[in-house]
C-alpha cells in the first residue's frame, strides 16, 4: 500500500464510522472529507509570520439522490463528524482558525450523483481552536481540559449551555457561569451568578482581573489562562 493510499485510508477511517454500512454509492463521506479539506486549503491566507489562516465554514454541495442518502443517517451527526475530520486536517497543517469549524451540507439539483462541491469562507466566532501557545493579550489562549482555545472576540460566553461559547460538559458549571472581556488595558473575568461559584488561584471572586498563567475553577473543571506575547505561553 503506497503512502497515498494510506494517507486517504486514515481519513476515510475517521469518518466512515457509522456510515459505512449506510453508504453504497460512489459517494463516499471520504469524499466529502476531502473536498472539504480541499476547499480549506484553497482559501488559507497569511495571518503572520509563519502563520496561515484557513476557512472554517464549509457549506458541501450534493446532488439531491446523495444528498437524500446522507439525510438518511442524520445530517446533524454527518456534519458533526466531518467538522471533527475538518479540524484534525487543519492542526496538521497548524493553520490559525478564524473561529469554531462549521459544516452545512446542502442539495444541490445542478450537480449529479457522485459530484460534491464545497463553499468555503473563514468566519469569526467569539472563540476559535487553537494548536500552538502563541498568545497575546488581545487573543489570549484558555486550555479547557484537552482543547486550547483562542479568545477572538472581546466577550467570551463559558458555561454548561449550549449558548456559550465555550461548553463544558460538567453539571457543576451553570449554563451561563463565567464571562471573559477582553479591554484595552486588561482581561476581566466576571462570574455570572453562577450556583458553585467561579475561583482564581483557589479564591472565590466575583470580578478581578486576570494575568498570565492564572489557574480558573468552574465546578469540577480547571481553566488555564495565558496571554503571554511569548510564542510558548506555558
Amino acid at each position: 500500500m503506497g503512502i497515498f493510499d494510506r494517507v486517504e485510508r486514515v481519513v476515510e477511517d475517521s469518518v466512515n464510522g457509522a456510515f459505512s454500512k449506510v453508504f453504497r454509492s460512489t459517494l463516499k463521506p471520504v469524499d466529502l472529507t476531502a473536498s472539504i479539506n480541499r476547499a480549506m486549503d484553497d482559501g488559507i491566507q497569511e495571518f503572520e509570520a509563519n502563520r496561515i489562516i484557513c476557512p472554517n465554514d464549509f457549506t458541501v454541495h450534493l446532488s439531491i439522490e446523495d444528498f437524500d442518502r446522507f439525510q438518511k443517517s442524520g445530517l446533524q451527526v454527518m456534519a458533526q463528524e466531518l467538522a471533527q475530520a475538518a479540524l484534525s486536517h487543519a492542526e496538521s497543517e497548524q493553520y490559525v482558525l478564524a473561529g469554531k469549524i462549521n459544516v452545512t451540507l446542502e442539495e444541490d439539483s445542478s450537480l449529479r450523483p457522485g459530484e460534491v462541491k464545497t463553499n468555503a469562507c473563514a468566519v469569526n466566532s467569539a472563540v476559535a481552536p487553537a494548536f500552538d501557545h502563541a498568545a497575546s493579550t488581545s487573543h489570549p489562549l484558555l486550555q479547557v481540559g484537552e482543547t486550547l482555545w483562542r479568545l477572538i472576540d472581546d466577550i467570551t460566553v463559558i458555561g454548561r449551555g449550549q449558548e456559550a461559547d465555550i461548553v463544558i460538559d460538567d453539571s457543576s458549571v451553570s449554563r451561563k457561569h463565567a464571562e471573559i472581556r477582553i479591554t484595552p488595558g486588561a482581561v476581566l473575568l466576571t462570574d455570572l451568578s453562577s450556583t458553585n461559584g467561579t475561583f482564581v488561584e483557589g479564591h472565590r471572586i466575583t470580578a478581578c482581573q486576570l494575568v498570565d498563567g492564572n489557574e480558573i475553577t468552574l465546578g469540577r473543571t480547571s481553566v488555564s489562562f495565558w496571554s503571554s506575547e511569548e510564542e510558548d505561553g506555558q
